[in-house]
């Protein structure tokens, strides 16, 4: 297959240092068959050197290139020469679009949408350059496309029927803006895929974010709010080790390996949903979001408990020894369920001895404050 291209002309202009330089016409002063380019093929290398998601995801745009680059060929097999104005204007325009999303593919940074949308814009004025039999094998395809989106674009479809009428009555003209409308419409559902995909995360990741910035809140109130436990008989249960510095410092050793703990919950948690669950190419990265923010939630949710236990503020669970708590660091990060379970039945709790306390003396005989100002009895 060759095209027959006329060689573009090339001035010179003199430099600075007396050089002649060759500079390239303004497009729009050449004729029509010198502006006309043929797209060349993306360099693979340059488009598939990314990470496994834009990988995926370029080799779904790379393969709408081909295609329209293929049909671009088959329609102009000789150049655009001795084609009408219309076929010309709407030959140039598919050209300029595929040469665009050509350079975005091959960039370090591909922006999806951007190619997507250029893509889109390509197809549709490849429309004007179909034959009849192709326009009539296409309409048939894009009714199949339409009949796949839920809700089904009743409208577009109509439209479709429409354009098959409209094929045996030589009504070109009708054909051609009912397949272009249904070709955008197509084209925004992708791209608005893409867009939300991009929303949900970038909101998951500012939320580990903030998971992880109140993550280092609670460990840094830990030697303020938490206290050395210890059971009847008056043997310290908690923190584990003492290593003869401040009592703060143990406990904040011991909170910082009960968020590990949680930490390791949430992972385990993590791994079971994804070892019962599939993915799509659009979820891959919200899910690995999800995957990132679980052990964060779980060392939170492991401090969080951690509180509770420490102030005795859940009814029906004793701290006897350090095991208490690692376990309930572990379901805290495991369990969502649990901990949300154990948070309520805290807040409950708190609420009832605090209206207690409005009707009783605040330090009544056998009780002492413990942490975070609440009364325990000892």
């Amino acid at each position: 297959m060759t095209v027959h291209l006329e060689p573009q002309p090339a001035t010179t202009r003199m430099t600075l240092r007396g050089r002649r330089e060759q500079r390239t016409p303004d497009p729009q002063t050449l004729e029509p068959a010198e502006r006309f380019h043929v797209p060349e093929a993306v360099n693979s290398q340059r488009a598939y050197g990314r990470s496994i998601y834009q990988a995926s995801q370029v080799n779904l745009l790379l393969g709408r290139y081909v295609r329209i680059r293929g049909d671009l060929l088959m329609a102009l097999p000789d150049g655009v020469r001795g084609q009408d104005q219309t076929k010309e204007q709407a030959a140039y325009v598919c050209s300029d679009m595929l040469r665009e999303a050509k350079k975005a593919l091959e960039r370090r940074k591909v922006t999806l949408t951007v190619v997507a949308h250029l893509l889109s814009l390509a197809d549709r004025a490849l429309v004007s350059l179909y034959s009849d039999e192709v326009m009539r094998f296409r309409v048939h395809t894009l009714r199949s496309r339409l009949l796949q989106v839920q809700p089904a674009p009743r409208q577009h479809l109509r439209f479709l029927g429409q354009a098959v009428k409209g094929l045996r009555d030589g009504t070109r003209d009708q054909v051609e803006t009912a397949v272009k409308d249904v070709l955008s419409f197509l084209g925004e559902q992708d791209e608005r895929r893409w867009i939300e995909d991009d929303l949900q995360v970038s909101r998951l990741s500012k939320a580990i974010g903030y998971v992880a910035f109140g993550w280092v809140l609670l460990m840094a109130i830990v030697p303020f709010l938490a206290s050395v436990q210890k059971n009847a008989a008056g043997q310290v249960i908690w923190p584990v080790f003492d290593l003869k510095y401040a009592d703060g410092f143990d406990l904040f050793l011991g909170a910082l390996g009960l968020s590990f703990v949680g930490a390791v919950g949430g992972i385990v948690s993590g791994m079971f949903s994804v070892r019962d669950s599939t993915t799509s190419l659009l979820d891959y990265r919200t899910s690995v979001k999800r995957m990132t923010l679980k052990p964060l939630v779980g060392a939170v949710a492991a401090l969080t408990l951690y509180f509770f236990l420490g102030a005795n503020v859940i009814s029906g669970v004793a701290v006897t020894s350090a095991g208490t708590y690692i376990v309930a660091a572990f379901l805290a990060g495991f369990s969502e369920r649990y901990f949300l379970r154990f948070v309520e039945r805290g807040i409950e709790d708190a609420s009832a001895r605090s209206s207690d306390a409005k009707a009783t003396p605040p330090c009544g005989a056998g009780r002492s404050p413990g942490p975070l100002g609440l009364v325990r009895t000892e």
